[in-house]
């Protein structure tokens, strides 16, 4: 091998050395990937997670979700949905559930086992702490989306009966734009993250750390991908 060759080596080693340094940054700590979500939620472009619980039979299920927010000093990460959909029920029953997060341009996914709490207006009747919380959440919402949590209940067949329910709720709900308060559908889905996987993709270098939740902080350990 001659010198040309040895210096183009050297500097490929050094690259991928530096690519490694700045993966372990951002993923090697706790913090760091709550920074790097805390990013990504300041960005224009809405965060998307697949959301798994467990239905009251023991099957598993799971879908799309927006993620409304997180709380790095909380430790938390929250979702919006109408108190009778499918995954509120499973919630209450199984309040241990993951959120899986995929970020395109990080090339990163983040998978946050959390315990959930769900906060509707029936909590908040029961404990007016909570308004504040779910108030500040509701707001946080578009028009359009707002309008959807006076739709009648998930999941039920939309008949003719159905079609007439939907009519009336629609027009109950007026000029959504004006709504103040959110209607006791609205429920805020709280998650306290205990632990997170997070596998980062970049090229052919991949790297994995599990950060885990014990009484004296977050423990974090580098696995194999």
């Amino acid at each position: 091998m001659d010198t040309a060759d040895s210096l183009e080596r050297a500097q490929m080693v050094g690259t991928v050395g530096v690519m490694m340094a700045e993966m372990a940054r951002k993923i090697s700590t706790a913090a760091a990937v709550w920074r790097v979500l805390g990013e990504e939620m300041g960005k224009e472009v809405p965060v998307f997670a697949a959301l798994g619980t467990t239905g009251h039979e023991g099957a598993a299920y799971t879908r799309m979700v927006v993620v409304r927010g997180v709380d790095a000093k909380q430790e938390t990460v929250w979702l919006s949905s109408h108190c009778g959909a499918q995954k509120v029920e499973h919630l209450r029953l199984h309040p241990t559930a993951e959120v899986v997060i995929w970020l395109p341009e990080q090339r990163m996914q983040i998978r946050l086992r959390s315990n959930w709490r769900v906060i509707d207006g029936a909590v908040t009747a029961r404990m007016p702490g909570l308004k504040g919380v779910r108030m500040r959440a509701w707001d946080q919402h578009s028009a359009a989306t707002r309008l959807m949590f006076f739709h009648p209940t998930p999941m039920r067949p939309l008949d003719a009966k159905g079609l007439r329910a939907l009519k009336q709720r629609m027009e109950m709900a007026g000029d959504v734009q004006m709504q103040t308060m959110p209607p006791m559908e609205f429920a805020l889905l709280v998650g306290t993250v205990e632990r997170m996987d997070v596998l980062r993709v970049a090229g052919s270098i991949h790297e994995r750390w599990i950060h885990a939740k014990g009484q004296r902080g977050w423990k974090s350990e580098r696995v194999t991908p």
